[in-house]
């Protein structure tokens, strides 16, 4: 497994186009843009994404008993056995992805799927 892993992580970049939401210019994944990470438009889009998903989660899948696939179906899965709040698993599950989109991707697309799991774990644990 962790020869695989190593793999995936030693692989050369990909040199992936964001485009800044003012104009059509664009930055590679080389260089982490806090400004358009924090931009307003970024921060409410993700807030509003969020909200959606916690309300479908909290509102539906969890009173329901509902599971889903992947790392949330893991997070709901711990949550009917253990007790324990989604959040906590969902956001410490996502590390190693947002890792490893660091590592393949860049540091923009990794800053930005930090902020979201923050934003979706914050929300997921104080939303009630």
């Amino acid at each position: 497994m962790s020869l695989i892993l190593k793999k995936l992580v030693d692989q050369p970049k990909v040199n992936c186009v964001i485009f800044n939401h003012k104009h059509m210019s664009y930055s590679t994944s080389e260089h982490l843009s806090i400004k358009n990470v924090f931009s307003f438009k970024s921060v409410f889009l993700k807030t509003i994404g969020v909200l959606s998903a916690v309300v479908a989660i909290k509102g539906f899948m969890i009173p329901n008993h509902f599971f889903d696939g992947g790392l949330l179906g893991i997070s709901i899965l711990m949550h009917e056995f253990y007790h324990i709040e989604v959040a906590l698993p969902l956001v410490l599950l996502n590390l190693p992805f947002i890792y490893l989109g660091y590592r393949k991707i860049g540091k923009n697309f990794a800053a930005h799927s930090l902020l979201a799991v923050m934003i979706l774990g914050f929300s997921l644990y104080f939303i009630k």
